[in-house]
């Protein structure tokens, strides 16, 4: 008999601890709903936050581009140059793409050059160095022959003057460096008249969600972290124990909306009966 109970008991044993590894989703779903007006508070909150700090903390930046067309002798090309017949056209061989793609790359790491930096530096008595200057610079070649220099300021009329005396100052270091090959420069930047970040909107949006996934997690915590007994089923499911008797919750019963909150708690027998016998 005693070997029975014992293995009876370790049988037990394991299922508790099979069962305390066990999350009961519908119970967390529920806290969810019940506390949603936290998590709403909490994500509004972010949004908040965000917008306050995007607006006020962080410095606007503007955006500047000026545009250059590349001369290569490997690629002829008349389109929308005056005078050209209808017959031309742009000739991309093997050896005219590969001429392409090296012009790219060498353009891209000429115009950040410390050299090339340093030279605007000093053309435009710059406070910046090289390093600050060169994060402030992208370039791109989104339709081949045309480059693009982009500077971005928080000084739009500063933004305007870099990428212009850039497009000036590569075009007469890429003479040096690369032969049968050169710059014309399409269109000038100007000063734009709005600023392109931050963006307002993501930033808000960015701090919603943040605001609403940090309620989810508090609450989820918090409620996994709770060891009470909130109804029958728990401990008829968890132990086993059969529930002989329970004390309705009057203020339960007497109000059911979703923005009631119980002084006390569902299942504080204990109050509601000393409550009882005080009364009587």
């Amino acid at each position: 008999m005693s070997e029975m109970r014992e293995c009876i008991d370790m049988n037990v044993n394991t299922d508790e601890s099979k069962q305390d590894i066990e999350i009961d989703f519908g119970r967390i779903f529920r806290s969810l709903w019940h506390y949603a007006w936290i998590i709403v508070i909490l994500a509004v909150l972010g949004a908040a936050v965000m917008f306050a700090y995007t607006k006020f903390m962080v410095t606007p930046e503007y955006q500047s581009t000026a545009s250059l067309y590349i001369h290569d002798k490997n690629v002829t090309s008349s389109a929308g140059v005056s005078g050209a017949s209808d017959d031309d056209t742009i000739n991309y061989n093997t050896v005219g793409g590969n001429a392409a793609t090296y012009l790219q790359n060498t353009y891209k790491r000429t115009l950040i050059s410390d050299s090339t930096l340093n030279i605007v530096i000093d053309n435009l008595n710059l406070d910046y160095s090289s390093g600050t200057l060169r994060s402030m610079i992208s370039s791109s070649v989104a339709y081949y022959p045309y480059f693009d220099i982009t500077v971005i300021c928080d000084d739009p009329e500063e933004a305007a003057k870099i990428a212009n005396e850039l497009a000036n100052v590569l075009y007469a270091q890429v003479s040096k460096i690369v032969g049968g090959s050169s710059l014309t420069h399409v269109d000038e930047a100007y000063p734009p008249k709005s600023p392109s970040g931050p963006n307002t909107m993501k930033n808000v949006i960015i701090g919603f969600a943040l605001g609403f996934v940090i309620g989810c997690l508090a609450i989820i915590i918090i409620e996994l972290a709770n060891n009470k007994i909130n109804d029958d089923d728990y401990l008829i499911n968890k132990y086993g124990i059969p529930v002989l008797a329970s004390i309705t919750d009057s203020d339960a019963l007497t109000h059911k909306g979703y923005g009631y909150y119980k002084r006390y708690g569902k299942y504080e027998y204990q109050s509601d009966c000393t409550k009882g016998s005080e009364k009587s």
